[in-house]
């Protein structure tokens, strides 16, 4: 038979499950404004029921014991927490890509007056002015000091680019102790989810701590995450566990089998395929993009060097000199004016046949600028041809860099329809488990009322 303090124990049990329904809505109120947070609510599950029997011992039916709060349910879509895991690598991809090449259009600054083509372009004069006055020596110091200036831009760019190799390398240092210390963090949050499932309590915000982790890690690198959100959920980089369990793996800065720079499995040593996140995107820049710009730009050094000085050698200063080099060096990295030409002018080969006022290799260097030098191109054209590729690559990245943002941010709000706080929905909550609170109180003094009555006659009557 129902306890006669049946009543008073269904009523508690209504307070004590809506006060823990309005605790789950003051937990939501307050983390509204939480990125990481996922929406939760309490559960209500009815007690068992009770047998019921009539006066003549025949059972009639069942009496409910009440309620309880049977879990806290955390709202999640996998499918789009998957898919703004992915955005989120791409994102921080492309933005390192931008503000890589961002930075290369800078140092280039084409087209302006301190720019290489504009010292190119004086290069050429000078030489033109020569030709009309091969006796001229302030005609040979300006060729002399053109010839420095565009040297110098030569060797700048290709120090620049070579500075923001070295820095993306010592960006990808700090990245990857991010990602070792992000790793340690997500096996010890599984540790804890792992205890909290084992108790039978709904590691909610656990899980949230975990996702926020792994939203970083994917900043920094494409990563997968397979399970079924538990603690043994793997995290893996190019199918390589990162993260199993409260296990978790390293890797390190080193480099490839080609000499390249890489990152390194700290376990075994071998080369963690990364194409997404930041690191993908410095791993791309420092090995591919920037010494690709290099090379265009040695190329252009290079035939610039060789084109100049198979006619200057062939050539006489008024010094009656020939057979030297006017450039020293091979690339954009050392090329230089010859050390024998500065400060003696009159050593400038602009003379084919050594005569004073012949001015023909002079002229043949100045037509030099309309001339194929390299794969069919001028010179002007090939560093024009350089400076655009880098110039559309930089747009490119600016134009997916505004699509991955759209998209991300489409996600996050997919991501939140489901799992973010509504202040409106948490306020109607809140009245109604109010009200459901006030009216279980009020059951609970009308039984407490009852039960004196029974008391207070039985007492009289037993007198």
């Amino acid at each position: 038979m129902p306890s006669t303090f049946m009543g008073i124990s269904v009523a508690g049990s209504a307070l004590q499950a809506q006060q823990t329904a309005m605790s789950v809505v003051g937990h939501n109120v307050a983390n509204a404004n939480n990125p990481n947070f996922h929406r939760q609510e309490a559960v209500f599950g009815a007690r068992s029921a009770w047998p019921y029997l009539g006066a003549n011992g025949s059972r009639v039916g069942q009496l409910g014991q009440g309620i309880d709060v049977t879990t806290v349910r955390r709202y999640q879509d996998q499918f789009v927490q998957n898919r703004l895991t992915d955005s989120r690598s791409a994102l921080g991809q492309w933005q390192t890509g931008k503000g890589m090449l961002d930075r290369v259009v800078g140092v280039l600054n084409e087209p302006s007056d301190q720019a290489l083509n504009n010292d190119l372009n004086q290069f050429w004069n000078a030489w033109q002015q020569l030709s009309l006055s091969p006796q001229n020596v302030p005609a040979r110091n300006n060729l002399l000091e053109y010839a420095g200036n565009l040297a110098g831009s030569f060797n700048r760019l290709s120090t620049q680019m070579e500075t923001m190799g070295r820095q993306g390398e010592q960006d990808l240092s700090g990245r990857v102790e991010t990602i070792n210390t992000l790793a340690s963090r997500i096996a010890e949050v599984n540790g804890q989810i792992q205890q909290t499932l084992s108790s039978g309590a709904a590691p909610n915000d656990l899980l949230d701590t975990r996702d926020a982790l792994l939203s970083n890690l994917a900043q920094l690198t494409d990563v997968t995450v397979r399970g079924s959100g538990g603690a043994e959920d793997i995290v893996s980089i190019g199918g390589h566990a990162l993260v199993q369990g409260i296990h978790a793996e390293a890797v390190e800065v080193g480099k490839n089998a080609s000499g390249q720079t890489a990152i390194i499995w700290k376990g075994d040593g071998s080369e963690a395929t990364i194409s997404g996140g930041e690191v993908g995107g410095l791993l791309d820049l420092t090995r591919n993009v920037l010494p690709s710009y290099r090379a265009g730009l040695d190329q252009v050094a290079g035939a610039l060097i060789s084109t100049v000085n198979g006619l200057h050698q062939s050539g006489y200063g008024m010094d009656h000199s020939t057979g030297r080099a006017f450039f020293t060096g091979s690339a954009a990295a050392d090329i230089a004016v010859n050390p024998q030409l500065k400060g003696n002018p009159a050593a400038v080969a602009a003379s084919s046949n050594g005569s004073a006022g012949d001015a023909g290799i002079a002229l043949a260097i100045a037509n030099a600028k309309t001339q194929s030098a390299l794969n069919g191109a001028t010179l002007g054209q090939a560093y024009a041809s350089l400076v655009a590729r880098i110039g559309s690559d930089a747009a490119s990245a600016t134009n997916r860099l505004e699509t991955q943002t759209q998209v991300h941010q489409q996600l996050t709000t997919q991501q939140q329809s489901v799992s973010g706080v509504s202040l409106d929905e948490e306020m109607t909550k809140m009245i109604q488990f109010q009200q459901s609170y006030a009216a279980s109180a009020r059951v609970m003094n009308v039984m407490d009322e009852m039960i004196g009555t029974l008391v207070d006659r039985l007492g009289v009557g037993g007198r």
